[in-house]
């Protein structure tokens, strides 16, 4: 199932989770309902056995066994808490639905019987001023629940842009939990998750899978002289210049500090060395330079572990031998890619152009 349900599925989650919450008198809060709609959802098999096994059993969802089924299920990170603020809010949301369509519903169970009671009036009316006064009490009762309906489809227009708006919140939050806030590329975490997936679409099939992973060279040093904000645009620049170059042939992200990644699908150690090469050379012909009075803080450069997936690997393997050839090429003298091949042959060949 789809981590976003679309806008029917999830009305019918949410409807579900609070039926649910309700009657197991479940106060509805925020991380309450995060455990509920996940339920209600099916999207957790081990949540769904918990919940199944303590409904069956009767158990009673104090505040203890509700906070233990988050801390084992719920999403501890700040983009979560950031959706569960949102989940709050549509929570607030379905609530305003709720009573729109109660007190529509009320308004109209009241009119029915008032129906009734003008046919059996209209049976026993003697004149035609009886026959108006009651004429004119269902027109008046007639106003009122038509101004009801177009109360509950204002309420509804509204609740739709407010439901529209925290998708669009909910949107931004999963990108900005995948981004990172100073270079503006992927982060870590968003890598993390990619290299799983492609290591093992790799290990299944027979493309290749190259990995970059670049630090900048003595960026302490540089840091230290010149300052965190000049460090800061060099670090955007860095990220922009790889990602320049990778363009939509590869995954480039800002794995922590100094250092970026590079996955690159179904791209041989050759064109990955290329790739490598070029993201190195354009990167040392950059001067960072003070905007207001054109300082020249002189030229960064950057060195490089380059390696190619090969049959057995796993996540940590892959990553680490990158890891392993980048330190190689800082102890050579920097400004270098150092790569390996598939069966780990010329561990210290290099190529400087």
């Amino acid at each position: 199932m789809s981590e976003f349900p679309d806008i029917k599925d999830a009305r019918i989650f949410a409807q579900a989770a609070l039926n649910n919450m309700s009657r197991n008198g479940v106060p509805p809060g925020p991380r309450n309902f995060e455990i509920w709609f996940a339920y209600a959802a099916g999207t957790s098999p081990e949540l769904t056995a918990q919940m199944d096994q303590l409904i069956e059993a009767g158990s009673d969802f104090t505040t203890d066994v509700s906070r233990d089924l988050f801390d084992r299920f719920g999403d501890q990170d700040s983009g979560a808490e950031q959706a569960r603020l949102i989940s709050h809010d549509l929570l607030g949301t379905l609530r305003f639905i709720q009573d729109a369509f109660d007190a529509t519903e009320l308004g109209q169970l009241e009119f029915y019987e008032r129906l009734d009671h003008y046919s059996e009036r209209l049976e026993s009316a003697d004149s035609a001023a009886d026959i108006t006064r009651i004429l004119e009490e269902i027109v008046v009762d007639t106003v009122q629940v038509r101004e009801q309906t177009g109360n509950l489809k204002s309420k509804l227009a509204e609740s739709t842009k407010l439901v529209r708006d925290l998708r669009n919140r909910l949107e931004s939050a999963n990108k900005d939990a995948v981004t990172d806030p100073l270079t503006g590329i992927p982060n870590r975490r968003y890598f993390e998750v990619e290299l799983d997936k492609a290591v093992a679409e790799a290990e299944a099939g027979n493309d290749p899978l190259s990995l970059m992973f670049i630090d900048i060279d003595r960026f302490k040093d540089f840091n230290d002289k010149h300052g965190h904000h000049t460090g800061d645009i060099v670090l955007r620049l860095v990220a922009w210049q790889i990602s320049d170059c990778v363009g939509e042939r590869g995954l480039a992200c800002r794995y922590g500090g100094e250092e970026f990644v590079v996955l690159l699908k179904n791209t041989d150690d050759h064109t990955a060395l290329v790739m490598a090469e070029k993201i190195r050379i354009m990167i040392s012909r950059k001067e960072v330079t003070h905007r207001k009075s054109g300082k020249s803080f002189g030229r960064i450069t950057i060195s490089c572990g380059l390696t190619l997936f090969k049959p057995g690997d796993d996540p940590g393997s892959f990553l680490g031998r990158a890891d392993s050839l980048l330190y190689q090429a800082k102890e050579a003298g920097r400004n270098r890619v150092m790569r390996s091949t598939p069966d780990d042959e010329a561990m210290n060949q290099t190529m400087r152009l």
